[in-house]
């Protein structure tokens, strides 16, 4: 390896970012897994998705319109909530 110029490439650990509380049942499954919609704002989905930047961990959570497929609200945080979005809806 030294004499083609090759090196090891490491793997960093990966960090738990999820705290998982067994005591809770999961949220019900509401939709069915029924995504198709007639009308806007009847139906709406979200997700937390984790992003690492160079003052650590954000956490992003996106609502979004199945009916128009566009964003209604978000919120980023440092720390993982609920969903307490910047959505005009909710105001």
């Amino acid at each position: 390896m030294q004499e083609n110029g090759l090196k090891c490439r490491t793997v960093r650990a990966r960090v738990k970012t999820t705290k998982t509380d067994n005591s809770k049942s999961p949220a019900p499954d509401m939709l069915q897994r029924n995504f198709t919609v007639d009308t806007p704002n009847t139906k709406w989905v979200s997700d937390i998705t984790y992003i690492r930047s160079t003052g650590g961990w954000l956490y992003l959570c996106a609502i979004l319109d199945l009916y128009s497929r566009k964003v209604v609200g978000w919120n980023l945080s440092k720390k993982m909530v609920t969903c307490q979005v910047n959505c005009p809806l909710f105001s």
